[in-house]
């Protein structure tokens, strides 16, 4: 009697639930402080919301390395239509970020944060102990200088956002930095000069460093923002009850952080950033038990997305750092931001869902 040869079957395992939970929880209590700042913009958010979470339940239920090999091909797409935005993209709010398809907008840039984490996460493995050599960090400076270019024109903050990632990525996978620090220089150095190339980027820092004496919508906001945020106290002046909402620009973007402190007030502030720190755990966790490499980069760059845009809004609504125009996850308004970020969580469930699976004879 001939012997059948088992064949090795990958065990599947459950969704990490606690994370979609806390998702869920983050994207309700956006909702509601949306819908107090803008009823009109909440409808239209959750329009955007459903397509995202449809989007996601897809992307969760097949097998995520999948997108390894679609990983240069995505790549590939997030470039081209980052380069249509610079010929044919649609202008709002002084900038050139969209591209329109009828009534349908859509901000391609947002798309090159997914395709550069899946790139990266599919290169960092291939290259394996290698990638701590010049060259490779290299290659992937380069991979991300593609991306980051064609944004840089007209979005500075997207652009150092996916470089911050793209840094994040590398310094995890690499046991030596001095190729990573070398590269990071340059695009440090790029970054002043896109800085300095445009004369409102410039005034915004001069709008950060001396906000009371700067005449610029930027100073405005801030200031406006601030007074938000101080009124709110420790509780808060209850739903729907913000004065600034009526004077702050960007209130359902950028700026929605300081209509949340000053309605719900210190302890609403602190419930927020509990819930994300805890969807960062979650995040942090999927990718320590990731079944290999490719799945667990995934997880690091969806984390660095995430924690990166949080810090970044929250430090610019108190004064920290210059406005950047970065909105808050799941929080803000943001039909192109909100579908991306549910679609790296969906891509992350089907890492977790592998993440506890043994491998069966």
């Amino acid at each position: 009697m001939n012997k059948v040869r088992k064949q090795k079957k990958q065990k599947r395992g459950h969704s990490d639930y606690r994370l979609i939970l806390v998702v869920l929880m983050i994207m309700i209590y956006g909702f509601l402080i949306l819908y107090s700042v803008s009823p009109s913009d909440a409808m239209s958010q959750l329009s955007k919301i459903a397509i995202g979470l449809v989007l996601a339940f897809i992307v969760s239920v097949f097998d995520y390395h999948n997108y390894e090999k679609m990983s240069f091909g995505i790549y590939v797409v997030a470039f081209l239509l980052c380069m249509l935005v610079l010929f044919a993209g649609k202008a709002g709010n002084g900038s050139t970020r969209w591209l329109s398809i009828g009534r349908f907008q859509f901000q391609p840039s947002e798309f090159a944060k997914l395709a550069l984490i899946i790139v990266l996460a599919a290169y960092i493995p291939r290259c394996g102990k290698h990638i701590d050599s010049f060259k490779a960090v290299l290659a992937s400076f380069i991979l991300t200088g593609v991306l980051v270019l064609p944004v840089l024109k007209s979005n500075l903050s997207t652009a150092a956002i996916i470089a911050t990632i793209w840094f994040v990525m590398m310094v995890i996978a690499c046991k030596k930095l001095h190729s990573v620090l070398i590269c990071t220089l340059f695009g440090i150095i790029g970054g002043l000069i896109g800085i300095l190339s445009k004369g409102y980027r410039a005034g915004r820092v001069s709008a950060w460093l001396h906000p009371e004496k700067s005449s610029s919508d930027d100073a405005y906001q801030t200031i406006q923002g601030m007074y938000a945020i101080g009124s709110g106290g420790l509780t808060g002046k209850g739903f729907g009850q913000s004065i600034q909402k009526n004077l702050l620009p960007e209130k359902q973007n950028d700026m929605i952080f300081s209509i949340l402190c000053e309605e719900m007030g210190f302890f609403g502030a602190i419930l927020l950033i509990i819930m994300y720190l805890y969807l960062l755990w979650r995040l942090l966790r999927i990718a320590m038990n990731a079944r290999d490499q490719f799945g667990s980069f995934i997880a690091i760059g969806v984390l660095a997305h995430i924690s990166i845009q949080i810090v970044l809004n929250i430090m610019v609504v108190t004064n920290m750092i210059p406005n950047t125009g970065v909105i808050l996850p799941f929080v803000s308004s943001g039909g192109s931001a909100v579908i991306i970020l549910l679609l790296e969580m969906g891509i992350v469930l089907s890492v977790s869902r592998q993440a506890d699976g043994m491998v069966m004879l």
